[in-house]
């Protein structure tokens, strides 16, 4: 699924018309537009494309400006840019997929896997570089144009990697471990050439030259079109498709103005060679020799969004995003300071309020020195790369700042998760967060108990489930715990995010009559659904509605249950009394409760209470089942299911119909909802050892 999205992502981003149909919220993009806009009439930048997604989605999309001033020559969305240290990105994440594949070992010396990279300190002792030195900028190498032109990397002929040297990439690690390390290895941070001496690593262990092992590891299972280090000669001078290159004048004399780039230019100690790109020959730097259109870019960020297992897994992408820099001296102040770390490639933001930015813990970022910069939110599901032909402006100028605020001012609505099932979709309506203690949960051994929640508690959510017709008529599936839940409830508010208001809805069908399932009916002393008809199962309504079935009840069960037992009755007497005739005679199980609605089926799943019901969707031949209470802990009980919990009315009951509807949806591999279930309250199941289950969220 991940690939079908990264691929529409972009073929959303190199087809123009299709980006012209792509929906934009409109604040967002007046807000965007207007710092893009700034910058080009300030004259602090020339031209740019900007790209933001947001839960793989393309919220915004923008060439603007001019690709080449002079010739005034427009910017172009499939424009190729010449990456720089944005290349660091794409270096880190082919470590990443060797380390997954076990090849590459993050805590091993790098001389296991370049013997003759043995740079010495000062003192001439030869001390360790583990390769997660190399990642996390902190083995004690440097670029050159931190040091005067008599500097150690100057005297070696080191090359930075954007100027045309004719060395190899051996080469230039040969005369990199010819210098001196600043510091003992691991003790401090420093930005550095580490990159190009990984990308040498790299190309060893996937016995490849790094350019093949780029192929193999990232641009060819992100199916990206052009990222690579170097272009085809045939576009050069071309620049309508390679953007002329610009810097930005001397600030300190009030003059930001960008400069077009000469071949070679030296810019704030930086040697450049535009023309480099396009010389298959130069050496493959892994710190800043890549080109690719934004749309390549955009494919690797969200593949670090996403933890693509295309690449990796989750658990090494997490391990790239660890900051490594606690405790240690920064040698420099290029991208880290106050409340921004370094993780095994890019930095990381640790404390959001001391770093006076608006993304979130977690947010991981970098630039380039052609004039580029990205960052990834996960918690805020946002993919950001602004590619430029202005350094430094694009890089960490004005701009960049005004974009990132501009963005997260005007970020989409976060709209519930939902699953399409034919012509009818199901929304899921979060109404809020609650934990089980473990206790609550019998007919299971403690030793197991324990293992499966070593913390004593269940943890969960409340979701009711709103059902989309073509006729526009929504039909809500129960309303969450209202106020009798253990936090606020948020069912209104998610609806909203859905489309919906309260007087909207004007059919809620009910799974079962618990407090967590119909206090949402309820505002107060009044009805919060004013011209919503409600409704349950035959077998429910008269159980709940019966003082004689209280009488029976309380005489059966636990001393201890007794209040909330008598506290479920009067909550439906309620209920019933406040909605009267819109409280709608109960269905047959086996029925379609809306009679024009024959995709919706009642189905019998007495046992939590006597008339549990089941909704099954089917439409166009795929199905949906919203299974209600079936179960209440997932981390219980789908390894044991056998495990009940004390509020269900008939255990044994309860446990035949979660054993039936679990095999149904394995055997026939049908997704479902259920009240309790994490994350969207929407998933899947396998079957796992030893009788039980495992949960895979949608």
């Amino acid at each position: 699924m991940q690939h079908k999205i990264l691929s529409s992502l972009l073929l959303l981003l190199l087809s123009f018309q299709a980006l012209i149909a792509t929906a934009q919220e409109p604040s967002l993009k007046t807000a965007v537009d207007a710092a893009i806009d700034s910058a080009i009439r300030d004259k602090r930048m020339v031209g740019c494309v900007v790209v933001v997604s947001y839960d793989g989605t393309l919220v915004y999309r923008r060439a603007a400006g001019l690709a080449d001033r002079e010739n005034n020559v427009p910017m172009q969305e499939d424009a190729i840019f010449r990456l720089a240290s944005v290349t660091k990105a794409f270096t880190t994440v082919a470590a990443a997929a060797l380390i997954e594949q076990g090849k590459l070992d993050i805590n091993a010396p790098v001389t296991k896997y370049l013997p003759d990279f043995r740079p010495k300190l000062a003192d001439g002792t030869e001390p360790v570089i583990l390769i997660r030195y190399l990642m996390s900028h902190t083995a004690g190498l440097k670029y050159s144009f931190f040091e005067p032109k008599d500097g150690p990397y100057h005297k070696a002929g080191v090359s930075d990697g954007l100027d045309i040297t004719g060395i190899s990439l051996e080469e230039n690690c040969r005369r990199i471990a010819s210098c001196p390390l600043l510091f003992e290895p691991g003790t401090a941070w420093h930005y550095s050439l580490s990159p190009d001496v990984l990308g040498a690593v790299i190309a060893k262990v996937n016995g490849t030259t790094f350019q093949e092992a780029m192929k193999q590891l990232v641009t060819d299972p992100l199916k990206m079109q052009i990222a690579g280090f170097s272009i085809d000669k045939s576009l050069k001078g071309d620049v309508a498709k390679v953007p002329t290159p610009y810097f930005n004048g001397d600030s300190t004399q009030g003059n930001t103005e960008p400069v077009r780039m000469t071949d070679p230019q030296e810019y704030s100690n930086i040697i450049y060679s535009p023309s480099r790109i396009f010389e298959a020959t130069e050496y493959p730097s892994g710190g800043g020799g890549m080109a690719a259109t934004v749309g390549d870019v955009m494919l690797l960020l969200e593949a670090i969004r996403l933890y693509d297992n295309a690449v990796a897994s989750k658990k090494t992408f997490q391990m790239l995003d660890e900051d490594q820099t606690a405790g240690k001296t920064a040698g420099d102040s290029i991208g880290v300071g106050d409340g921004i770390g370094f993780g095994l490639g890019w930095s990381v933001v640790v404390d959001p309020a001391a770093a006076k930015t608006p993304q979130s813990k977690g947010t991981v970022a970098w630039s380039g020195a052609y004039g580029h910069h990205w960052f990834v939110d996960r918690a805020k599901k946002l993919s950001v790369a602004i590619l430029t032909n202005t350094t430094f402006e694009g890089m960490a100028g004005r701009m960049t700042t005004d974009i990132r605020e501009a963005v997260y001012a005007h970020l989409p609505a976060e709209l519930p998760p939902s699953y399409q099932v034919g012509d009818v979709e199901v929304v899921s309506i979060k109404d809020g967060d609650f934990a089980f203690p473990a206790e609550v949960f019998l007919n299971i051994d403690q030793a197991s108990l324990k293992k499966v929640v070593p913390t004593g508690f269940a943890e969960g959510t409340t979701h009711a489930f709103l059902v989309k017709r073509n006729d526009g008529k929504p039909i809500l599936i129960d309303t969450g715990y209202g106020a009798f839940g253990p936090a606020k409830p948020m069912l209104t508010e998610n609806l909203a995010k859905a489309g919906v208001k309260p007087e909207d809805v004007s059919l809620i069908l009910l799974t079962h009559l618990h407090s967590d399932h119909v206090g949402g009916l309820l505002d107060g002393d009044n009805r919060a659904f004013p011209n919503a008809k409600i409704q349950c199962s035959k077998p429910e309504y008269d159980f709940w509605t019966n003082k004689e079935s209280l009488d029976k009840t309380l005489k059966t069960i636990d001393e201890q249950d007794v209040p909330f037992m008598k506290q479920q009755f009067e909550l439906i007497g309620k209920i019933v009394k406040l909605y009267g005739e819109d409280f709608l005679p109960p269905f047959e199980f086996g029925s379609h409760p809306v009679a024009d609605f024959r995709e919706l089926t009642a189905q019998n799943a007495a046992g939590h209470t006597p008339g549990h019901a089941f909704f099954s969707i089917e439409s166009k031949n795929e199905k949906l089942v919203i299974a209600g209470d079936f179960l209440h802990g997932a981390a219980i009980q789908f390894p044991f299911p056998q495990a009940y919990a004390r509020f269900d009315m008939n255990p044994a009951e309860a446990g035949k119909v979660r054993k039936a509807l679990l095999e149904r949806v394995c055997d026939e591999d049908i997704p479902f909802a259920g009240s309790h279930l994490p994350g969207g309250g929407l998933g899947r199941a396998q079957r796992a050892k030893n009788d039980g289950y495992s949960l895979t969220v949608l």
